[in-house]
């Protein structure tokens, strides 16, 4: 739950710190929740995140799945964090996808200049 946590804290910081890059991340956010229909995008995500931890030795996956024992509690937490980080990431580039496709003006926030809509 804390590494959920440090996730929506990371997607909430970069909203303020970058707010023309925040429109690129919620906008392709939109389409990465709709893809959690048919979770074929998270699902393969996942799969990478933990067969990339098993080889670093801190996943078990030796059983069914993924196992996390007390041992290996730090390879748990960094895998949800690996996984969430990649799926901001695919997130941002598909809003840089739509930002092609889509009017500029949905990607430029309250209160941004003219100027800033010209980094856009």
């Amino acid at each position: 739950m804390l590494m959920l946590l440090v996730i929506l804290a990371l997607g909430w910081l970069v909203c303020l710190v970058k707010p023309l890059e925040s429109r690129r991340l919620l906008m392709g956010s939109v389409v990465t929740a709709v893809l959690q229909v048919i979770p074929v995008l998270h699902f393969a995500i996942g799969l990478v995140v933990i067969l990339v931890m098993e080889f670093a030795g801190l996943v078990d996956g030796s059983g069914d799945g993924p196992a996390f024992s007390d041992q290996h509690a730090f390879g748990a937490i960094l895998t949800t964090l690996l996984v969430g980080a990649a799926l901001l990431g695919v997130s941002y580039l598909f809003g840089v996808a739509l930002q092609t496709q889509l009017p500029s003006r949905w990607f430029v926030p309250p209160g941004a200049t003219e100027e800033d809509e010209l980094l856009l």
